[in-house]
């Protein structure tokens, strides 16, 4: 299989891209694939970051973070700034959580997954999935009133904090914009089971933004950066849309997703959150990601019009697929690079089994022809 790479990608900007595995296993073919697509965006003149996504303390192992490190850097893979890890990056993550509680779209969420499994299971008269393929939530505790929130909170409930869509939505609509607002009361308490919010105070929310990441991570501030799209502004253009290199201008659903949970007990923040303001804090103008997270696309385009954050340009490369079809995954076991490295293949034999076995030798020689 190989890997395509947009038409005009060797007249395009220096991009700025990252490549940002799990450690939650040793890298595969998939993970190669990937991380080549980004780096040969940035290729001669831009930027390929390195981004560790640790934040699961259950699943993430530094073993594996330092296994990834070592058979990138053996495969000729060295990041253009200092590598970042979101677990070292959490304060900044509960910032934004207390911007989003200051806008008044958090809310706290007692429902546990198997009350929000058996309600999904009784809703035979709408589809009940987000595009994603998760559960669709009802919004029954959107409805709670403040008093009985904090009853709850008090008597050591556990709970998630979700993204109230519809008020985000609004927010995004009408330009009310990131910073002053009344937001639920949040405490800081905890719990067990599905997992829990964490505080991030009553009242006000009012949002200052520090610093930007250029090789550290930093808290990135809604009025920092270059204007790259919507939300900048007073408001955002409705629809929201992103650019993708292949499509496009694509317009953005993120309704279908319901209220998602940005916060957890076992995971303090989410993926959504954490990437979409790691993108912003690395300045990052091109995403790469696989054909599986477009959908989560359209949801990140709302956070970073929530939180006035640049807009970066997408584009999405294919799934490596075993010999029956299957994705290549961790979780089933797919040859490690790690494995083919102990019996004894080369980088090179390595990036033409992953489909980039080119990209190298291509882009040499481009830059020899156009310098």
């Amino acid at each position: 299989m190989k890997f395509p790479l947009h038409s005009n990608i060797l007249h395009a900007p220096a991009w700025r891209t990252r490549f940002a595995p799990s450690p939650t296993g040793l890298l595969h073919l998939g993970h190669v694939a990937s991380a080549f697509h980004g780096w040969a965006y940035s290729r001669p003149d831009g930027a390929w970051l390195l981004r560790l996504e640790d934040i699961d303390p259950q699943r993430c192992k530094p073993e594996f973070a330092r296994a990834a490190l070592d058979d990138l850097a053996w495969l000729g893979l060295v990041p253009d700034g200092l590598v970042l890890r979101q677990s070292e990056n959490m304060p900044a993550y509960k910032r934004t959580l207390a911007r989003l509680a200051g806008l008044g779209v958090l809310y706290p969420c007692f429902c546990t997954r198997a009350d929000i499994a058996r309600e999904s299971a009784a809703m035979f008269s709408a589809p009940h999935t987000a595009p994603d393929g998760g559960l669709l939530y009802s919004g029954r505790c959107r409805h709670l009133s403040d008093a009985e929130r904090e009853r709850r909170m008090a008597q050591g409930q556990p709970y998630v904090l979700r993204l109230d869509m519809a008020r985000a939505l609004e927010h995004v609509r009408h330009g009310h914009g990131h910073g002053h607002g009344h937001g639920h009361g949040h405490g800081h308490g905890h719990g067990h089971g599905h997992g829990h919010g964490h505080g991030h105070g009553h009242g006000h929310g009012h949002g200052h933004g520090h610093g930007h990441g250029h090789g550290q991570m930093g808290d990135c501030g809604p009025d920092r950066g270059a204007n790259h799209g919507a939300g900048q502004g007073k408001g955002a253009a409705w629809p929201l849309t992103y650019r993708d290199l292949d499509r496009g201008v694509v317009a953005c659903r993120p309704e279908l997703f319901g209220d998602v949970v940005l916060a957890r007990r076992d995971v303090p923040v989410s993926y959504h959150l954490c990437v979409t303001h790691d993108d912003a804090a690395q300045t990052v103008t091109l995403v790469t990601r696989g054909e599986d997270l477009r959908p989560a696309t359209d949801l990140h385009r709302l956070l970073q019009a929530l939180m006035r954050w640049p807009t970066p340009a997408y584009a999405f490369h294919p799934l490596l697929c075993d010999e029956s079809g299957r994705r290549l995954s961790k979780r089933d076991g797919a040859l490690s690079v790690r494995a083919m490295r102990e019996a004894g293949l080369t980088p090179a034999q390595i990036l033409r089994r992953a489909g980039v076995g080119d990209m190298p030798d291509m882009l040499q020689s481009t830059c020899r022809r156009s310098g």
